[in-house]
């Protein structure tokens, strides 16, 4: 059976006041937030969990961070909120 896993990073952040995505800020141990989930949810779900995960801001720069991840664009990701991003997953 395959998992369904949405990772919803097409926000802008605005809150952190920094100018790279959200989910590329770095933790304490070296890891990026995505990093922390992404590993998180092979640990519990293996090779069941199928990983989507929406982007928006600043795409690219999580395109390169994360070339193996399967991808979909938020193109309204500055004018929706997250329901809209999950939609797209």
């Amino acid at each position: 059976m395959t998992i369904q896993v949405a990772i919803l990073a097409a926000g802008m952040g605005t809150r952190l006041g920094r100018p790279w995505p959200k989910p590329l800020t770095k933790l304490d141990d070296g890891r990026s937030i995505m990093g922390q989930q992404r590993d998180n949810i092979a640990a519990v779900f293996g090779q069941q969990a199928r990983v989507m995960t929406v982007v928006g801001f600043k795409l690219e720069s999580i395109l390169e961070a994360f070339p193996d991840g399967l991808f979909v664009y938020n193109e309204n990701f500055d004018t929706t909120n997250t329901s809209k991003s999950l939609l797209k997953a």
